[in-house]
């Protein structure tokens, strides 16, 4: 769902947003994937009532993340590990051959000053 749509569904269902707060609502949205959006609107409708007749703002789309990210599908959710930042063997043992000399040198200047 595009943020457009969402926006459109929200202010169907619970009144026009005020101008200063749609700008802010709109950047938040846009920071946001369509499914995540879809999602969100389910759940917004599930837990903010219509019955005063505003429209939820950025603190209400916070309070649904966990509801949200409990209902996407795991490959829809950011990666957690990127294998590609991963340190291979050899750079990992030039770190700690390069770690232990530093230690060395250390330990002689400050036996040197004694």
């Amino acid at each position: 769902m595009g943020v457009d749509d969402f926006i459109k569904r929200i202010e169907r269902y619970y009144g026009k947003y005020p101008v200063g707060r749609l700008d802010v609502v709109k950047q938040y949205l846009s920071k946001l994937s369509d499914n995540y959006r879809l999602h969100l609107y389910a759940e917004v409708v599930l837990a903010f009532s219509s019955r005063w007749g505003v429209a939820p703002d950025v603190a209400i789309f916070e309070e649904q993340k966990k509801a949200v990210w409990d209902k996407l599908d795991r490959d829809v959710r950011p990666q957690i590990e990127d294998k590609s930042e991963y340190v291979d063997k050899a750079t990992l043992d030039g770190f700690w051959k390069t770690f232990a000399a530093t230690l060395r040198e250390k330990r002689k200047e400050r036996q040197e000053r004694k």
